[in-house]
C-alpha cells in the first residue's frame, strides 16, 4: 500500500508579508509545481531564512503588493512619505495609516493627517466615544497626550530642560489643553541623607556645633581680596575716610567673633575632659567590682576550646550604625521619617510657560503607579514645586480654565499658587477639589479676586473648610466687583451653621452665586435649614438659579420652611434634593413649582404689568413650534432653489405670459427667442453635446446645474417619437 502524503502546514515566521493564491487557472498549475514543499523549511540552509517570498495564504483584508510596499517604505523612512507616495492619495492614505502611533512625539509633530492622530488618540484614551465626535481636534489632542506621556516618565532627580524646552516651542502652536496625572517621584535613595541617629553622647553633637559654628565664622571673616591702598592724606576724599572707617570696625566685629569662637572651644574642651574623667571614673569602679568578684569565684580551666565562654566587646561600634549593616536600626530611624513637603520635589513644572496658547490646564499629584509598592510621600510635593508651577502658570496669556485635584495642599501652598494665578486675567474656571485644603485657607482667597474681571466658577468640593474659611470668602465675594461669580461648589465640606449663615447672609443681596452646590454637607443642622437654606437663600436671594442639597436630611419642619420660601421664588429653576428623606408629595410639589419657574424664564411677560397686547401677540408670533419652523426652513429652501432653477424651453405662443409672469429682462427674451426659434431647425440634424469642448471655468461654472436645456427637450422628443 502506497504512502499517503502528509499534508503537514508550513509554519512561518511571525510578520511575514503574504498575499493571496493567483486566480487563473494556469497560475495555479505553475504554483503547485513549483511552491516548495514543508520539508525544505526543515533544512538547515534555510535556518537563518527571514524573506519568504513564496508564502501564499488566501486573506481578503491584506491587500495588494503595492499595499505592502507603502507599508514598508513608510516603516523604513519615517512619518514623512515619499514623492511617488505623496502624488497618489489613495497611497497616501496607506502611508498614514501604517505608522505606528508610539512614533517619539520630535519625528511627528509636524503630520497634519488627521487619520494618523484620530488613531493615536483612540488608543492612548479610554474614551472611545471621542470617535463619534464631529468637530475635534485629533493632532491638538495628540500631540499633548505624547507630550504628557515624556512628562509623566521623566525621572524626578533629572528634567532634560534644554530639550524639553525646544520641544515644548515646537509644539505650543497645536497644544490647547493637557491633563497632568502622575508625576514620578524621588526614589528611597534621596532620601537617606536625611535619617539621623540620636547618639547616647552628645559629644557628636557637639562636634557637630562646632563644626558648623567655624564655617559661618570662616564664611564671615573673609578678608576682602582688594584692600585699599595707602593714600596720602591730603588726596583722601570723604568717602576714603568712611571706607577706612568700615575697615577698621570689620576688624574689630573679626576680632570679636574670634574671642567668642575660642570660648566656645573652651567650654567644649573642658566638657569633653569632663565627660573622659567620668567615664574613666566608672571604668575604674567597674573593673574594681569585677576583681572583686573574680577573688571570690575561682574560675575553672576548660579543657578545650569549646568549652571557652566568649564575652562581647565594651564598645560594639556597628551597633551604632545606622545603615544597611544594622538593618533594625536603620528602619527604627526610617519609620521616625515622615518625609516632609519641603523633600517631596519633583520635575521643574516651569515648562508651562512656553504653551502660551494653553486654554485649559489639569494637573494631579497622584503619584506613579505603584500598586504594592505603594507609600504615602508619592502623594506630597514640595514647596519648590508648588513655586514652580505658579511661575509657569502666570505666565499665560489665555489660560481659562485651571485644575489642581487630588493634592496635599496647605495654607502655604494655597497662598503661594494664588499669587501666581492673581496675574492670570482671563481665568474663568478655578477647581481645588480634593486638596486637603483646611479652615485657615480662607485668608488667601482675597488675592484670587484682586486682578481677576472673567473668574465664574470656584469648586472647592471635598476639602476641610470651616466657618473660618466661610467669612473670608464671604469678604472676598464682597469686594468682587469686576465680575461674577455664577457657581460655587462646596460638596462634602464639614460646615456647620454658623459657616454657611456667615457665607449666605453676606451674598445674599449681591449678584454672584447663581449656582450653590451643597451636596453631602451634613453638619447643618434643622435650624441652619430653615434658616440659611429656606429663609434667607431661597427668600432673599434673588439670582439663584440651581440649587443642590442632595444628601442632606431634611426633617419635617425643614421640608416646610422650603416649601414655603419655594412659593413665592419664581427665580430658581433647578433643585436636587435627592437622599434627603423628603416623602413623595413633598418632592412632587417642588417639581410643579420649578416647572412653573422654567415657564415663566421662557415667557417673560408673564406677570408682567406694563407689557401691552401688541408686544404679548409679538412674542406669540415670534416663538412658535419647532416642527413649524423646520416646515418654514424646507419651504425657503425650496422656493430658494425654484428661483435658482433655469428658465424651461417654451414657443412664441407663451412668450407673453412668461413675460407677464417672470418680468425677463431683454437679454433673457433673445436667449429664449432664440432658443424657440432655431429648435425646429435643430431637430433637423443629429444632435452633438461636445463636453471635452468646455474648459475648467466653464465647467466650474456649469457643474451645480442640471444639465442643457436643448440636451433635455432633443431626448425629450425622441423618446416621443419611438412612443
Amino acid at each position: 500500500m502506497e504512502e499517503q502524503p502528509s499534508f503537514e502546514t508550513m509554519q512561518y515566521p511571525v510578520h511575514t508579508n503574504t498575499f493571496s493564491v493567483p486566480k487563473d487557472s494556469l497560475l495555479r498549475q505553475v504554483y503547485d509545481v513549483y511552491k516548495p514543499s514543508p520539508h525544505i523549511f526543515k533544512l538547515k540552509s534555510e535556518s537563518g531564512r527571514t524573506i519568504y517570498a513564496e508564502a501564499f495564504i488566501e486573506d481578503s483584508n491584506l491587500g495588494t503588493l503595492v499595499d505592502l510596499s507603502v507599508r514598508a517604505l513608510a516603516r523604513a523612512f519615517g512619518p514623512d512619505p515619499l514623492p511617488m507616495i505623496a502624488s497618489n492619495p489613495s497611497h497616501l492614505k496607506t502611508h498614514y495609516d501604517s505608522l505606528d502611533v508610539e512614533m517619539p512625539l520630535k519625528d511627528c509633530y509636524h503630520i497634519d493627517n488627521d487619520r494618523f492622530w484620530k488613531r493615536v488618540v483612540l488608543a492612548k484614551s479610554p474614551d472611545q466615544t471621542l470617535a463619534l465626535k464631529p468637530d475635534y481636534n485629533w493632532k491638538s489632542a495628540g500631540i499633548s497626550m505624547k507630550f504628557v506621556e515624556i512628562v509623566e516618565a521623566c525621572a524626578a532627580e533629572f528634567w532634560p530642560e534644554e530639550e524639553m524646552t525646544r520641544l515644548a516651542l515646537n509644539i505650543r502652536g497645536w497644544v490647547r489643553d493637557m491633563h497632568i496625572r502622575r508625576l514620578q517621584s524621588l526614589q528611597d535613595y534621596c532620601f537617606e541623607k536625611y535619617f539621623r541617629m540620636e547618639s547616647s553622647s552628645s559629644s557628636g553633637e557637639d562636634d557637630e556645633e562646632i563644626s558648623e559654628i567655624t564655617e559661618t565664622t570662616t564664611t564671615t571673616t573673609t578678608p576682602d581680596e582688594t584692600e585699599p591702598t595707602d593714600i596720602g592724606e591730603e588726596e583722601k576724599t570723604e568717602s576714603q575716610f568712611e571706607l577706612e572707617r568700615l575697615v577698621v570696625e570689620e576688624k574689630a566685629e573679626r576680632k570679636r567673633l574670634r574671642e567668642e569662637l575660642r570660648e566656645v572651644r573652651q567650654k567644649a574642651r573642658e566638657e569633653r575632659e569632663a565627660r573622659r574623667e567620668r567615664h574613666a571614673a566608672k571604668r575604674e569602679k567597674k573593673l574594681e567590682l569585677e576583681l572583686k568578684k573574680g577573688k571570690k569565684k575561682k574560675k575553672k580551666q576548660p579543657k578545650d576550646f569549646h568549652g571557652i565562654e566568649l564575652t562581647s566587646s565594651e564598645e560594639d561600634v556597628e551597633a551604632k550604625i545606622c545603615d544597611k549593616r544594622n538593618k533594625e536600626l536603620f528602619l527604627t530611624y526610617k519609620k521616625m521619617y515622615d518625609y516632609p513637603p519641603d523633600h517631596c520635589h519633583h520635575i521643574d513644572l516651569r515648562f508651562i510657560q512656553w504653551f502660551t496658547n494653553l486654554d485649559t490646564f489639569i494637573i494631579e499629584f497622584l503619584g506613579p503607579e505603584l500598586h504594592r509598592n505603594y507609600h504615602s510621600r508619592h502623594l506630597n510635593f514640595s514647596y519648590d514645586d508648588i513655586k514652580r508651577l505658579s511661575f509657569g502658570i502666570s505666565r499665560l496669556p489665555v489660560l481659562r480654565v485651571f485644575r489642581l485635584r487630588n493634592s496635599r495642599m496647605d495654607t502655604k501652598k494655597l497662598g503661594i499658587l494664588l499669587d501666581g494665578l492673581k496675574d492670570v486675567s482671563t481665568l474663568e474656571i478655578l477647581d481645588l477639589g480634593y486638596d486637603c485644603l483646611n479652615d485657615t485657607c480662607g485668608q488667601h482667597f482675597k488675592k484670587l479676586f484682586t486682578n481677576s474681571q472673567a473668574l465664574h466658577s470656584l469648586e472647592l468640593e471635598s476639602n476641610d473648610l470651616g466657618a473660618q474659611a466661610m467669612k473670608d470668602l464671604s469678604l472676598a465675594l464682597l469686594n468682587y466687583s469686576q465680575g461674577k461669580l455664577k457657581y460655587l461648589g462646596l460638596a462634602r465640606n464639614p460646615l456647620s451653621d454658623e459657616a454657611l449663615h456667615s457665607l449666605i447672609s453676606a451674598i445674599y443681596d449681591t449678584e454672584h452665586i447663581e449656582t450653590l452646590n451643597l451636596k453631602g454637607v451634613t453638619h447643618i443642622t434643622e435650624v441652619g435649614i430653615a434658616c440659611c437654606i429656606a429663609d434667607e437663600l431661597l427668600r432673599k436671594h434673588r439670582d439663584l438659579l440651581a440649587l443642590d442639597i442632595s444628601a442632606i436630611h431634611v426633617n419635617g419642619y425643614a421640608a416646610d420652611e422650603i416649601m414655603k420660601a419655594l412659593q413665592p421664588n419664581t427665580k430658581i429653576r433647578t433643585l436636587h434634593c435627592r437622599g434627603c428623606d423628603l416623602d413623595e408629595e413633598t418632592e412632587t410639589d417642588i417639581n410643579v413649582i420649578l416647572k412653573r419657574n422654567r415657564y415663566v424664564a421662557e415667557n417673560p411677560f408673564i406677570g408682567n404689568e406694563n407689557v401691552t397686547n401688541e408686544e404679548i401677540d409679538a412674542w406669540i408670533n415670534r416663538t412658535k413650534n419647532p416642527i413649524m419652523l423646520a416646515v418654514l426652513a424646507e419651504k425657503e429652501k425650496r422656493d430658494l432653489c425654484l428661483f435658482q432653477r433655469p428658465l424651461e424651453f417654451v414657443y412664441k405662443s407663451d412668450m407673453a405670459t412668461i413675460e407677464k409672469d417672470v418680468g425677463l429682462t431683454n437679454g433673457e427674451k433673445e436667449s429664449v427667442m432664440s432658443s424657440s426659434g432655431t429648435s425646429e431647425s435643430k431637430q433637423l440634424r443629429p444632435f452633438e453635446y461636445k463636453s471635452n469642448e468646455f474648459d475648467e471655468k466653464q465647467f466650474m461654472e456649469h457643474v451645480h446645474l442640471p444639465g442643457h436645456s436643448e440636451r433635455y427637450y432633443f431626448f425629450k422628443a425622441r423618446r416621443r417619437r419611438h412612443v
